[in-house]
């Protein structure tokens, strides 16, 4: 039986790109995990630790709005949501420009996080080992999955979104 060399090639095509968007999606899920201190919050520190780091986050960055963020830093926060069944908080930002948004991405290791404000409960995207990182480019659009350990964010729920030193408060999950 002999088959039609172009059916072949589109076969071939199609489960190779298969395999490329598994390994996309593997890496996505593996490359954001877990909070600030490494350990879903059931294992965290009592609230009252949890309130006090919040308090430091607020006394060691600026806090801004969506408006300032694009103005003074090139970032237009596109989107903060609750994905993956809740256990997944989906970052969504556009840099544009790329000159400002490099005054917030100074080194490899910044990356976005979210806060529940609620529980003051810090959810970072780690490397994972990863060498992921954000190198601005002008009109790119970027996203960040982050483990929701313990589920903290939920819709609705007002978070703050870190980017390195600069805090933007009271944005609203969504879902």
């Amino acid at each position: 039986m002999t088959t039609d060399p172009g059916r072949r090639r589109l076969t071939r095509g199609l489960i190779a790109a298969a395999a490329a968007l598994a390994c996309a999606m593997t890496g996505a899920v593996g490359y954001s995990i877990v909070s600030s201190s490494g350990q879903p919050p059931a294992a965290a520190a009592p609230v009252a630790d949890a309130h006090a780091q919040h308090h430091q986050l607020e006394a060691s960055t600026t806090a801004i709005s969506r408006a300032e963020l694009q103005k003074r830093y090139g970032i237009r926060l596109n989107l903060v949501a609750v994905t993956a069944s809740g256990g997944l908080v989906d970052l969504r930002f556009t840099v544009t420009d790329a000159k400002k948004a490099k005054h917030i991405f100074t080194k490899a290791s910044v990356m976005p996080a979210v806060v529940a404000e609620d529980s003051g409960t810090v959810l970072v995207a780690h490397h994972a080992g990863h060498h992921a990182k954000v190198t601005p480019l002008t009109g790119a659009s970027y996203f960040v999955l982050i483990g929701n350990a313990g589920g903290v964010v939920q819709r609705g729920v007002p978070v703050s979104v870190l980017f390195n030193t600069v805090r933007v408060e009271h944005v609203t999950a969504e879902s």
